[in-house]
């Protein structure tokens, strides 16, 4: 009896071992993504840009920005307010930093995903990825962009350190500012 339930055991185990090779060799991919996601190089992050916060500004809106662990970064948001011109090429969208330097320029890829509503002053809510920056992936993030502004010139210098952020998504109307919030 001892024999058969050892041949019983011993057959079992090979049978999962075997089976084991097949499965593993027809996970193994070259998929980009799944190799990323074990070479995670990036903390998750959230950065957000309320527009809500000031009441005398024309805007209103909330913007999101997500970081994954690989360093790609979705924006996500609306307007609910302030977007009275129905013309989508009239608008930027851009990051900039506390000197008035822009940062980021991210107006065609948010024109492509924006909907102006046809019957109020706002927006559908957009959503796009982004991979030409990130919030604090390395030392270039948007989150890590510090500048400080010195009062015997009044000039600007920009700083890199970890000690609160220096950028502000601002949305232009034809050239002009239209709103602007700290992230």
């Amino acid at each position: 009896m001892n024999k058969f339930i050892s041949l019983t055991y011993l057959a079992f185990l090979a049978y999962i071992i075997l089976s084991l090779v097949p499965v593993s060799t027809a996970l193994s991919t070259n998929d980009v993504s799944l190799v990323n996601k074990r070479n995670q190089k990036c903390p998750c992050a959230t950065a957000i840009a309320d527009f809500n916060k000031n009441d005398r500004s024309k805007l209103g809106g909330l913007v999101m920005y997500f970081q994954d662990e690989v360093g790609e970064t979705s924006v996500t948001g609306y307007f609910s307010r302030g977007f009275q011109d129905k013309n989508k090429t009239s608008y930027e969208f851009l990051i900039k930093d506390d000197c008035g330097n822009t940062v980021h320029d991210l107006s065609s890829q948010w024109r492509e995903h924006l909907e102006l509503s046809q019957v109020r002053d706002s927006t559908n809510t957009f959503h796009f990825k982004n991979n030409n920056f990130n919030l604090n992936c390395d030392s270039h993030g948007i989150l890590l962009v510090h500048t400080k502004v010195l009062n015997k010139r009044n000039s600007c210098v920009r700083l890199n350190k970890r000690d609160g952020y220096g950028t502000s998504t601002v949305i232009m109307h034809n050239g002009a500012g239209l709103g602007a919030a700290h992230m």
